[in-house]
């Protein structure tokens, strides 16, 4: 259920709840008052302590994969539909709570478009947590990313975290899939990449960490648990720990090779 639907189930809620008050005669109005604020309290709870994540990025890059090897969930992929032309709160339950992310529009389509766009940027940006940017790493084109960086980031570079999903698809597509980790080949081209967008990045974010880029594979799930501590870092304490809490991270080792798990646990010290 989006953020918007689950508003219009509050009301509705609300709106039924008054009406059985108000064809109640005996009860006294103070109380009706009483009742009603308390409905609206549980339904808004989960809401208000939910972490707010803005996810930012082109079709295909991996929102709905990476939320789902993070948290737990069982999103479709391709959840987050293309061509947004006006942000979406979602809702998602995990087991442990819920989350809210924005899946916010992209630019580029039209001019007078982009600029109803960035007051919508202007106005969920500073109201989330996290604002978490994701990048294919097999894709080269930076332009787009560096306009909608220049655009709309502003004052909340501490809050970002560059997401650079699909390393398993690097050139020369030879992931070793008994390992689950890049091969030689890739990773030189991984690190590659890596410095290329942080050059490039850096010309329009004054002040971008290194830190604050990070490689990894959701669908192979690998690097997730670098991937959820950049996300605590770029989290204020106060929500830091909420979002820890609904941590239900996917492990790289479930999808390494039965004979060379073995072997590595056998080299780990005692």
């Amino acid at each position: 259920m989006g953020l918007l639907d689950k508003i219009k189930k509050v009301g509705s809620v609300k709106e039924m709840v008054k009406r059985l008050l108000d064809s109640n005669s005996k009860i006294p109005e103070k109380i009706k008052s009483i009742i009603s604020n308390k409905v609206e309290e549980l339904m808004y709870k989960d809401l208000a302590k939910a972490p707010k994540i803005a996810l930012i990025g082109k079709t295909g890059v991996g929102k709905s994969s990476t939320i789902n090897a993070l948290f737990g969930t069982n999103l479709e992929v391709g959840h987050f539909k293309a061509c947004t032309q006006v942000e979406k709160g979602l809702i998602v339950k995990t087991e442990k709570g819920d989350l809210l992310f924005y899946d916010m529009p992209g630019l580029g389509e039209d001019i007078d478009i982009d600029k109803e766009h960035i007051k919508t940027y202007n106005k969920i940006l500073p109201e989330c947590d996290i604002i978490v940017w994701l990048i294919a790493a097999d894709s080269r084109d930076m332009a787009y990313d560096q306009l909608m960086l220049k655009d709309i980031l502003r004052d909340n570079s501490k809050k970002l975290v560059v997401c650079v999903n699909k390393v398993d698809k690097m050139h020369p597509d030879d992931w070793i899939e008994k390992a689950n980790i890049p091969s030689r080949a890739q990773m030189e081209n991984i690190t590659k990449r890596i410095i290329d967008i942080n050059q490039k990045l850096s010309k329009v974010i004054q002040g971008l960490r290194s830190e604050q880029i990070l490689y990894y594979s959701a669908i192979k799930s690998y690097r997730l648990e670098e991937l959820f501590a950049s996300l605590l870092d770029a989290c204020e304490d106060n929500k830091a720990w909420v979002l820890q809490s609904r941590m239900n991270i996917s492990k790289y080792e479930e999808l390494i090779h039965s004979e060379i798990l073995e072997k590595l646990n056998h080299t780990k010290p005692k």
